[in-house]
């Protein structure tokens, strides 16, 4: 490889998608693209400026950690809890990229992966499905974070999870918690954050997941009509991930 393709290399971003949504007619995954996808528009990147490597598929990222600006981990419809093979083999590279100080940001199940390589403990939401728009607080710390100083104290967010942090790594920070969920946002460390909202959501998105997920509403005693009515709109969503973009850039000038 030549120094040229090295910059260029170090210039470009990683997204770790961690599951496939379902090819339903109409559904979230034909109007608005799968996991990774959906990460184009409110962080901003060029195309060519990101790697999507599919972890669920069994693959690894090449190369190291530092070679990119900035890592996001995808949310799933799958659960952290299943411990499959390449959730296993994925956590000493992203025990690398907290330790250099690569900016990383977990989404989800991406924030639940990241509580495990640390050392935490994911399983089943003491509440159950946590499904909608719902309020998230956010502690007076935050304003001294590089990414969440963006958030206000309290704001609407979109969620969908069964699993949750139930206990965080030793030395993670509480930032954010919601009625339903008391590690909504954790700071693992100066440059490695997890959220379990999804900042990458608009309303309509929201709607089209719900729709899809109507049994499963009804499976956890929810009324898909009344989660629904809930749904609104949550700017601070792509605040959060422009400012995450932000960070990785300014990362790759120093």
């Amino acid at each position: 490889m030549s120094k040229t393709d090295g910059n260029r290399q170090r210039r470009r971003f990683m997204i770790l998608q961690t599951g496939t949504l379902p090819d339903n007619p109409g559904g979230m995954r034909g109007l608005y693209g799968d996991m990774a996808e959906l990460f184009f528009p409110p962080l901003g990147f060029p195309p060519e400026q990101v790697v999507v490597t599919r972890l669920h598929e069994h693959r690894l990222p090449a190369g190291e950690p530092g070679d990119y600006s900035g890592i996001l981990i995808t949310g799933s419809p799958l659960m952290v809890s299943a411990q499959e093979d390449w959730m296993l083999r994925i956590r000493p590279w992203l025990e690398r990229a907290r330790a250099e100080g690569v900016p990383l940001l977990g989404v989800c199940f991406g924030h639940q992966l990241l509580a495990c390589a640390f050392g935490g403990h994911v399983g089943a939401s003491p509440g159950g499905l946590e499904a909608g728009t719902v309020s998230a607080e956010f502690s007076a710390e935050r304003a001294e974070d590089p990414l969440f100083s963006v958030l206000p104290a309290s704001a609407p967010v979109q969620v969908h999870h069964y699993e949750s942090v139930i206990v965080p790594p030793a030395g993670a920070e509480i930032v954010g918690w919601s009625a339903h969920d008391e590690h909504h946002a954790l700071r693992y460390g100066p440059a490695c954050w997890g959220v379990q909202f999804h900042p990458e959501l608009t309303a309509p998105m929201m709607r089209t997941l719900l729709q899809e997920e109507v049994a499963s509403l009804q499976a956890a005693e929810l009324d898909p009509l009344s989660v629904l009515d809930r749904v609104r709109n949550t700017p601070v969503g792509p605040t959060l991930l422009r400012r995450f973009r932000e960070i990785a850039e300014r990362r790759h000038a120093e």
